[in-house]
């Protein structure tokens, strides 16, 4: 029987679905329009019924942060760890086998999980082109890990899932001048601690904190960019030729990235706890003399998500406590306490004019709005509601949700999907630009997913299939011409 035939067969039978899947994999940013949002001026780029003002068209906003949260790099201690000798002896090959092949599936696993990750960040950064990119905690699966383990874990993350990238070292953290524009950042990862990385405040000790930081980098710090003022001068252009993306003074972005992990009480030391704090009463001060200029805007990275009821997110406020003996320090904690959510809140109500906060920790992701209503006491938690445009005749202004009418002295707050498989491969794309028109900071957000880790191994199983399909008709085909030549000279040297 010639196999040949068959074998090209079953290679052309099984091409179109590998380079649609192929196609699919290496092209989803293109293929589901995945960009940053653009910046939109107030004065919009439509032309209104009624309006005597010519509309603006959008630019690409200057600052592009790309956010991804909770990869959660999973290692040794979630590999069977089986003395494969004893169990061959204690229960024969069949068990031998058995424990083997799920220690050798659970590494494949991790090998893949890696690359998934990778192609996730890699092929989203190489799309859209952003600024900045925060991974928002969790980078690791566990802070129980030993040193060890911590190390190979994070050699993975530098080495293959972010491969040629660095930390954000001390001499940024440790500047107090503001940057000059938003370039030199492509090659920078900003890395927030997370509860698996560094423990809950109940477990969070110096020695997982400096492993961390050596790692990572520090993890309560700021940085402030000066925007750029087009053409290279320092003078303002007039209001008149003046871009409605230009300022009238030189506007500022800070980012702060705050370690969430030991805000709230009981702690394991008090003193880590009171680091944090004092960061954050110098980074968010509420008093009036210290208060920021208007045409500052504020991003804060953190982990942990601000307090909200049970009806707004998938994870309700809960928290949990290790026993007496273990130092009745916080054990797991979904949300920040109300109190501790409100000094945020109260600090970057404080900081400009604008603020938004990044968050991680829930996988599912939220996107909730706090502002303040004059019929409550404290701030308000409503879920985000984008603005949208009536068509209905004769009234042409912006319609807003009920929140909207007091937007302007809120703060939303952006809970990013986790990038794992599991989650859809989510990647957060975050545009911040300064609109001279109303002065002050903007910022919108979209997302992109690439889906379910199976996708991935599908599309790449069904190359090397192919690939072995291919090759084996290749040379089974030029063997079984040599063999039919073969016989075909002894059929013509018997006649």
């Amino acid at each position: 029987m010639r196999l040949a035939p068959l074998l090209w067969q079953l290679f052309r039978f099984l091409l179109p679905p590998t380079l649609i899947g192929l196609t699919w994999i290496y092209t989803y940013p293109f293929l589901y329009g995945c960009s940053f949002p653009p910046a939109l001026p107030s004065e919009l780029a439509c032309h209104l019924p009624g309006s005597e003002q010519p509309g603006r068209a959008a630019e690409i906003a200057p600052f592009r942060l790309l956010c991804l949260a909770d990869p959660q790099l999973e290692g040794g201690s979630s590999v069977p760890d089986y003395e494969l000798g004893r169990v061959w002896r204690g229960q024969g090959t069949r068990g031998g086998v058995g424990r083997g092949g799920k220690r050798w599936r659970k590494q494949l696993d991790l090998w893949g999980n890696d690359r998934v990750l990778a192609h996730i960040y890699w092929m989203v950064s190489w799309w859209t082109r952003p600024t900045h990119t925060v991974v928002l905690g969790d980078l690791l699966g566990s802070q129980w890990i030993d040193d060890g383990e911590f190390e190979k874990r994070r050699g993975r993350f530098w080495g293959t899932v972010f491969k040629g990238r660095e930390i954000v070292g001390k001499e940024v953290t440790g500047q107090g001048d503001a940057q000059k524009g938003f370039e030199g950042w492509e090659r920078r990862i900003i890395a927030v601690a997370g509860n698996h990385d560094i423990g809950y405040a109940g477990d969070l000790d110096e020695g997982r904190l400096k492993r961390w930081e050596e790692g990572f980098g520090e993890v309560n710090w700021e940085v402030r960019f000066r925007l750029a003022e087009k053409g290279g001068s320092n003078e303002t252009s007039s209001s008149a030729t003046r871009s409605p993306l230009e300022a009238p003074s030189t506007p500022e972005l800070r980012l702060i990235v705050l370690n969430s992990m030991n805000l709230d009480s009981p702690v394991l030391h008090p003193h880590l706890q009171k680091e944090t704090w004092d960061f954050l009463s110098s980074s968010l001060p509420t008093a009036s003399l210290s208060k920021s200029p208007p045409n500052t805007g504020t991003i804060l990275l953190t982990h942990i998500p601000l307090h909200k009821t049970s009806s707004h997110c998938t994870d309700k406020p809960f928290t949990s406590h290790f026993s007496a003996a273990e130092g009745g320090g916080i054990r797991e904690q979904n949300l920040l306490s109300p109190s501790t959510s409100e000094a945020i809140l109260n600090g970057l109500t404080a900081a400009g004019s604008s603020a938004l906060i990044l968050d991680g920790h829930d996988h599912e992701g939220c996107d909730t709005f706090h502002y303040s209503h004059p019929d409550t006491s404290g701030a308000t938690t409503e879920p985000f509601f984008r603005p949208r445009l009536s068509l209905r005749p004769n009234n042409t202004h912006l319609q807003y949700s009920p929140i909207d009418w007091d937007r302007s002295s809120g703060i939303r707050e952006l809970t990013v999907r986790s990038m794992m498989g599991e989650f859809l491969g989510n990647a957060g794309l975050l545009s911040a630009w300064w609109d001279a028109g109303e002065e002050k900071w903007k910022f919108e957000y979209e997302s992109c997913a690439f889906g379910v880790q199976h996708i991935w191994w599908t599309g790449h199983v069904l190359a090397l299939i192919e690939a072995g399909l291919g090759l084996s008709a290749l040379v089974r085909g030029e063997l079984e011409g040599r063999r039919t030549k073969r016989e075909l000279g002894k059929e013509k040297k018997a006649q």
